[in-house]
């Protein structure tokens, strides 16, 4: 049975915020302005890199939670009737993010699409520290 992850469109409750180590919430959910068939899902991410296996795994987490999303279509919830191809996760880093990071995220990007082939998946990381 999947769980229903649900987006974070409320106000911010304490114990129930956005971020990386919160696996229940979509931190960001929203419609492409420039692409008609594409949905921009966003990841904030506030941790250091002090233990970068730990964050590694965080963010492995945290992926597999949106692909999960993707997968089973949640996103209709939110927009309903609504047919995307193309699905970007963005992910706003608050920290330079370390060689390891890059590969791993060029990893995930590659394995993903090989599983939710024919949809593309597109993920672009972004440093707003």
């Amino acid at each position: 049975m999947n769980q229903l992850i649900r987006p974070k469109t409320e106000t911010i409750e304490k114990g129930n915020s956005m971020a990386i180590d919160n696996l229940q919430i979509i931190d960001m959910i929203a419609e492409s302005k420039k692409k008609k068939n594409e949905l921009v899902l966003g990841i904030t991410d506030h941790l250091n890199w002090e233990d970068e296996h730990g964050h590694l795994m965080l963010l492995q987490e945290k992926i597999n939670t949106y692909l999960m999303y993707i997968e089973t279509k949640q996103y209709k919830e939110v927009y309903p009737g609504r047919n995307f191809e193309i699905f970007l996760i963005h992910i706003y880093f608050a920290y330079d993010i370390p060689e390891n990071c890059e590969k791993f995220l060029e990893y995930a990007l590659n394995y993903a699409n090989d599983q939710i082939a024919p949809l593309i998946l597109k993920i672009r990381a972004e440093v707003t520290g």
